[in-house]
């Protein structure tokens, strides 16, 4: 994973990408409750069809602004002038926000159990922090997906569970979830987005890509006021509602959001191309899907240093 320090803040961050044939790439945004390999199914499988930039955002950044332009640093860096977007939860509301202070840099964006700036989430927020510490943590457990989710939330919100996918989702959230501090700034960075910011669709006018947005029938959460006031600043969105489910079934159920943005994102024939190679088939073992990730993510950063170290034909010539 790389390790960079870009105006006095360390980033790391996975970068794959395709063997060949990508032109674009996707920037993943993670959850706020968990690291980025939480979402190892997302990145994976995006990664088949575009170089995937995923942040693991610092710890202690307690306004949205910072999460905003550290990821446009990590871009320049990577001379990504254009990229792709998507987020579930936190990542999404940071995605939103990127989107409404650099259109012209987002090529499509895929908005997962998303929320808009509100009084009433203030509140919510609120309580939220003032129960970090308290074992049964409900405003929580909804907010931020991580090691404080319990083995009910899972069963309530996932309706097609196989026999096990509880337990290693258990251990997953366990294994990936955030550090207590990581949980309270996101806490404070979401108060900063609902307190101090507001959107109309006049925002989004100088925007011409192309918007999804992704909800689930019985989230706990995104209410249907929220919902609406999303579509209303992208009337134009492709929506997709996951039927029979709740806050965690964008997360839990990877491969059928992935499949659902590379149709989007992607032209028919690209897709095509891009699932006739593709496993986003049911789940495969998370030690096996987790050490591909880090595999994948060795493999480029080695590319990258061998591509350094070749020497170019005029310097072969004058050697």
């Amino acid at each position: 994973m790389p390790i960079k320090r870009l105006r006095g803040t360390t980033w790391q961050y996975y970068d794959i990408a395709p063997a060949s044939g990508y032109t674009e790439s996707m920037v993943v945004l993670h959850v706020g409750g968990a690291r980025p390999e939480i979402m190892y199914e997302h990145i994976l499988g995006l990664a088949q069809g575009f170089r995937v930039v995923a942040p693991w955002f610092p710890e202690e950044f307690t306004e949205m602004e910072d999460y905003v332009a550290g990821i446009f640093l990590i871009l320049r860096h990577e001379n990504i002038k254009k990229s792709h977007f998507f987020g579930i939860g936190f990542g999404s509301v940071v995605a939103l926000q990127y989107l409404s202070r650099h259109p012209g840099r987002v090529l499509t964006c895929t908005l997962a159990h998303c929320s808009v700036p509100s009084d009433e989430k203030i509140r919510y927020v609120e309580k939220a922090i003032r129960k970090m510490d308290v074992t049964q943590n409900g405003p929580l457990r909804k907010l931020m997906a991580g090691c404080m989710v319990k083995p009910k939330d899972i069963e309530e919100h996932v309706f097609d569970l196989t026999l096990g996918e509880k337990e290693m989702w258990m251990r997953n959230f366990k294994n990936f979830g955030a550090t207590k501090q990581a949980v309270f700034s996101r806490l404070e960075a979401l108060l900063d987005y609902h307190a101090h910011y507001s959107f109309k669709p006049a925002n989004f006018e100088r925007w011409d890509g192309k918007m999804l947005l992704i909800e689930s029938e019985d989230d706990e959460y995104i209410d249907s006021e929220t919902s609406h006031s999303l579509k209303e600043l992208f009337p134009d969105a492709t929506q997709y509602c996951i039927k029979n489910s709740g806050h965690l079934v964008s997360l839990i159920r990877g491969k059928t959001i992935v499949d659902r943005v590379l149709r989007f994102a992607l032209d028919e024939e690209s897709y095509l191309d891009v699932t006739s190679k593709a496993d986003i088939s049911p789940q495969n073992s998370v030690v096996e899907e987790y050490d591909e990730l880090e595999d994948n993510n060795d493999d480029n950063d080695a590319k990258k240093e061998k591509k350094k170290e070749k020497p170019s034909k005029e310097e072969d010539g004058k050697k």
